[in-house]
């Protein structure tokens, strides 16, 4: 079985400085992308935490990872995104 390329960053919640604005936007150019997430939006959240989740599992192929690896390159460089700083317990 091939070695699957490393999904952590394709795991990891993706923020904006004001995605709170665009979150819509942004779940559209995942799904118009293929890519099917579970948006967490203002009001339902606080502002400082409204993002997306990614759920990838044994099931998904490693064409299916690579895909969503290039579109999360591809919104990041769409929407200028950034990683969600990881909290400390």
């Amino acid at each position: 079985m091939p070695e699957l390329p490393d999904v952590e960053s394709a795991r990891r919640q993706i923020q904006e400085r004001a995605l709170h604005r665009r979150i819509a936007e942004v779940g559209s150019y995942l799904f118009e992308h293929g890519v099917y997430v579970t948006l967490a939006a203002y009001p339902l959240v606080p502002k400082s935490e409204v993002g997306f989740r990614i759920q990838v599992t044994a099931a998904n192929s490693h064409a299916e990872i690579e895909q969503l690896i290039d579109v999360l390159g591809k919104l990041a460089n769409a929407f200028d995104l950034r990683p969600a700083r990881s909290q400390a317990a």
